[in-house]
């Protein structure tokens, strides 16, 4: 253990999951974004869950439990609910290794968009979770270098991060960004369309977690060839009578309500290469689109993209994680990655 007695955390604080990597390179923990608080109690909410076990109670909780999702759009919406997350997980860090008055020094990946506002946001809750140092970094580049690109060469890559709640569309060279574009928009954006679809033309009201469950199951894997008319079978709440409900709906009718987040992704991918420099159309077409992040996971979304731009797509490996092997690779060798730290001051 006493190779361990200086850590070096890497963290990836998303909307719909935070990831943690360990600088020995071992992605440690993998958890939803999700905090949940006992309220039934005099004084301030007491943190009872976090992560798995607090998505499972998002939605379904009693009244004396209040379920908290302290990122929305890739920001903090919730600051002490974001320390209380990041807290427990490097309590469980610090348990499994048996170092327990460990302070880290962490590594957190910020977006491209996030104003300075929102990065002391993040710095902030992790020191207040515990970090005695925080360095951020900027998380499109970071994605590059998780998904194996080789940022140091003098070649255009375009990289497409989709996560839960932000959309990154980024072509970098030489360690740098050329043109990146940020949307406040990702895998929940498709989820509210399934809810919206539901609830207007089925008076059925379903959840998040109903409706997420409904766009991993069905409609992405069918985004390429427009769905099939096959039914499937959605349980909820009937706007009228306020009852439990089951309606039957076509796979293809919610490949349809999904289909314009994907044009509006497509459309932003396109701006950012028009405004690309001409040198590096020819590195854009030859290598087409690298997509990363949690969405990417979703058959069927990369052959949606390259239908509409005519560009190859490649899903980077474990698409979720790249942003995390970049951090570990940031931690290796920091001297080399340096300038792409974010000053939040």
């Amino acid at each position: 253990m006493l190779g361990w007695a200086r850590k070096h955390l890497g963290i990836d604080i998303g909307s719909s999951n935070t990831t943690i990597v360990v600088d020995k390179g071992r992605e440690i923990l993998f958890e939803p974004t999700f905090v949940a608080y006992a309220t039934n109690r005099p004084g301030p909410a007491r943190a009872i869950e976090f992560g798995a076990n607090a998505k499972a109670m998002y939605g379904k909780a009693p009244p004396s439990i209040r379920v908290v999702r302290p990122l929305r759009e890739g920001a903090i919406s919730n600051f002490d609910s974001a320390s209380d997350l990041i807290g427990h997980l490097m309590h469980r860090i610090k348990a499994s290794f048996f170092v327990p008055h460990t302070r880290f020094e962490v590594f957190a990946s910020v977006p491209e968009s996030a104003t300075n506002v929102e990065k002391r946001a993040i710095k902030q809750s992790l020191v207040a979770a515990g970090a005695a140092r925080v360095t951020l970094v900027r998380k499109p580049i970071v994605a590059a270098i998780g998904a194996g690109l080789d940022v140091h060469q003098p070649i255009g890559s375009l990289v497409v991060d989709i996560g839960g709640g932000t959309c990154e569309i980024s072509i970098i060279s030489l360690t740098d960004l050329i043109v990146s574009r940020c949307l406040r928009m990702g895998g929940e954006s498709m989820d509210e369309e399934i809810t919206n679809y539901l609830k207007k033309h089925h008076s059925i009201l379903v959840g998040e977690g109903a409706a997420e469950g409904i766009k991993v199951g069905i409609g992405p894997a069918l985004l390429a060839d427009g769905g099939a008319a096959l039914p499937i079978s959605v349980k909820g709440r009937h706007t009228v009578t306020g009852m439990p409900t089951e309606v039957s709906v076509l796979q293809s009718d919610i490949v349809r309500a999904i289909l314009p987040v994907i044009d509006m992704l497509a459309a932003a991918i396109r701006d950012v290469i028009e405004q690309a420099p001409p040198d590096i159309m020819s590195d854009v077409l030859e290598n087409g689109i690298t997509l990363t992040g949690g969405v990417a996971r979703l058959e069927g979304i990369g052959p949606a993209i390259e239908e509409r731009l005519n560009l190859k797509v490649t899903i980077a490996e474990d698409p979720d994680h790249v942003v995390a092997r970049g951090l570990n690779a940031v931690m290796r060798d920091r001297k080399s990655f340096k300038h792409i730290f974010v000053d939040a001051d």
